[in-house]
């Protein structure tokens, strides 16, 4: 999937909650919040580099990504809670990222927090970091190295997610059109294959078609456009990034009926579906992403570690997935051209942790107010 900040909604609290943590005085730090809890604290980080390594900087998810760990970074650094926390970008390059890792690994950080390129090629890398006392998270993109600490998506659970909302609205009943990722990626597969579970129970849903939309708009569109020809009525769309917009597009230069659709949680997404909900009829869908608040999530996580708490080696992520019932809510806080996301705080990290510790599924995303 391809990946793309918000505005941090609660940056100020995981501010005040690692500083308990950290046994800094909260009313120091943000008195409004001085009577946040916090665990006691176990050794100090205010003089500890935490590096971002990112494989790129290509679209508006990764640069909302790195301008929500810059945000709350800052934060973080103002309230002493880490000496500094610079970015890496490595251009789309696998190669670059493997020798910017081993530069930052000279410098010998505290901690590295990386957008991987690969999930195995950085393997060595990251052993070489774990091996001089980095603490290595990974967020977002997947990496296999067995001594990182994981910030994981279950993208089965994603597909399992849009094609159950589908799958019900339509009644079990309809023909259905598919548009994957990229061809052969490990994501693209892990979705379909939750695509696959759900429909496999619904036998009155037939598959039409599947294309790949690259999780690009206009791609999407493309792809889409090429085979609606040849297609049937189709009565739902199972989509894999911000391509609603696209698939909408393609639908009506064709002048076929608007399908139901699952959408992405891009600005432009969100208000589509806010306006097909509000035609004759309604449109009842659902928006699953993934947040670019994520990488706060692996800041807030390492500097944790690195206060002396232990935590699972692969925490699971949840998705932010949005229903008909919060979507005026989510669309009122996502900035125009931006993403639905949240700024992740210390506190959400660790209850995280703790399900992951103790095998149940993530907490939830909070609806904004």
């Amino acid at each position: 999937m391809r990946k793309r900040l918000r505005h941090q909604r609660w940056s100020a609290l995981g501010v005040a909650s690692l500083a308990g943590v950290l046994g800094l005085s909260v009313a120091a730090v943000t008195p409004s919040i001085a009577n946040a809890s916090a665990t006691k604290a176990k050794a100090s980080t205010k003089s500890d580099t935490i590096y971002l390594s990112d494989a790129w900087v290509g679209n508006s998810w990764r640069a909302q990504a790195l301008s929500s760990w810059t945000q709350a970074a800052k934060e973080a650094e103002r309230s002493h809670l880490l000496s500094s926390a610079p970015e890496v970008t490595a251009n789309n390059s696998l190669a670059t990222q493997a020798s910017q890792l081993q530069s930052l690994i000279l410098k010998h950080p505290a901690a590295i927090a990386i957008d991987a390129a690969s999930e195995t090629a950085l393997n060595g890398a990251i052993a070489k970091a774990c091996a001089a006392g980095i603490v290595v998270v990974a967020y977002d993109s997947n990496v296999s190295a067995p001594c990182a600490y994981k910030l994981e998506n279950n993208f089965v659970q994603f597909g399992v997610l849009g094609a159950e909302q589908i799958a019900q609205q339509l009644h079990g009943k309809g023909n259905v059109l598919e548009v994957g990722g990229i061809a052969g990626n490990p994501i693209d597969q892990q979705v379909h294959q939750g695509w696959n579970e759900v429909l496999k129970r619904y036998p009155g849903i037939k598959v039409v078609s599947y294309v790949y939309g690259q999780s690009v708009e206009a791609t999407a569109q493309s792809a889409v456009a090429s085979v609606l020809p040849s297609l049937p009525q189709v009565k739902g769309v199972l989509g894999l990034g911000d391509v609603g917009l696209g698939i909408y597009n393609a639908f009506k230069d064709a002048g076929r009926p608007i399908p139901l659709t699952t959408f992405g949680n891009s600005s432009p997404e969100l208000g589509l579906w806010s306006k097909l909900s509000k035609q004759k009829g309604g449109y009842s869908s659902i928006a699953i992403d993934t947040m670019p608040g994520e990488s706060t999530a692996a800041m807030w996580l390492a500097l944790y570690i690195l206060s002396g708490h232990k935590v699972p080696k692969v925490i699971p992520m949840p998705f932010l997935t949005i229903k008909q019932s919060s979507l005026s809510k989510w669309l009122a806080k996502t900035p125009s051209g931006g993403f639905a996301s949240i700024s992740f705080n210390e506190n959400f990290v660790v209850s995280l942790a703790k399900a992951a510790q103790e095998h149940k599924a993530p907490p939830a995303i909070p609806v904004p107010a």
